[in-house]
């Protein structure tokens, strides 16, 4: 099974430290929430909307052993 498709607590908040590390997101901030749905985790921007799936990824682009790419932009916020 891979990282992504483990639904726990701990596995949420491993993936959302290391988009917040990929992204230099400030560690306190609360404006991104990470959710398990249709099977893998989902970052979510809850001001905008803008959504990043998390992929297992390994080399270059990767934090952590996670990998991100924006799939929607949101609304401006």
């Amino acid at each position: 099974m891979l990282k992504t498709e483990r639904n726990n607590k701990t596995m949420g908040l491993r993936v959302l430290r290391a988009f917040r590390k990929h992204f230099a997101v400030r560690a306190r901030s609360h404006s991104y929430s990470a959710d398990f749905e249709h099977g893998q985790w989902w970052i979510t921007y809850l001001l905008t909307g803008a959504q990043w799936p998390v992929c297992d990824a390994d080399g270059v682009g990767s934090t952590d052993g996670f990998c991100f790419e924006r799939v929607t932009q949101g609304d401006e916020a």
